[in-house]
């Protein structure tokens, strides 16, 4: 009974909306620079999931994108150095000596340097040009969107709601 065409109007909305989302939120990353190696911007991807009591569109990343868009406040627990290890290696930061010249990459000034960078990340928080806060990247992009998104939603599924009856009626009769 009704099992053919169900909640097709909804589906193709909320999947596009998903690859809105997507799009919005890796040129946002690129905007506000906090596109370093592009993991975090290749990471992302869109999931919908429908059934008959609920209906859910995800956007899934890697983990660390929340703390690019909520930031870290001061006085917590520092990042894994190694993770900054990892970016300072896919951005080819150069180092500097104590007076300010550039000076030869070992290994382990690398290591020295991501450790007390992280342990500064620690201390003070995250990107200082968002006045160690977080770039909002997530509540914006929403925002841009979500008005819209909204009314679209409502419209796709009472279409939906409506061929439902539509089927069920003809189906009684």
């Amino acid at each position: 009974m009704l099992e053919g065409n169900k909640y097709v109007n909804l589906k193709r909305l909320l999947t596009a909306y998903g690859e809105l989302f997507v799009k919005q939120y890796q040129d946002r990353l690129k905007a506000d620079g906090t596109y370093a190696s592009g993991k975090a911007s290749k990471s992302l991807d869109s999931e919908v999931t429908i059934s008959d009591l609920e209906s859910e569109l995800s956007v899934l990343g890697e983990k660390y994108i929340t703390a690019i868009s909520d930031g870290r406040g001061p006085n917590q627990q520092m990042p894994p150095s190694t993770a900054i290890l990892h970016w300072m290696r896919e951005k080819n930061v150069k180092l500097r000596d104590s007076k300010g010249r550039f000076t030869t990459v070992t290994d382990y000034k690398m290591r020295s340097a991501s450790f007390a960078i992280a342990r500064a990340l620690g201390r003070n928080g995250s990107i200082k040009r968002f006045n160690y806060t977080g770039t909002g990247l997530i509540d914006i992009v929403y925002n841009n969107i979500k008005d819209v998104f909204g009314q679209e939603v409502l419209e796709a599924f009472g279409e939906d709601l409506e061929y439902t009856l539509e089927r069920y009626l003809k189906e009684v009769k």
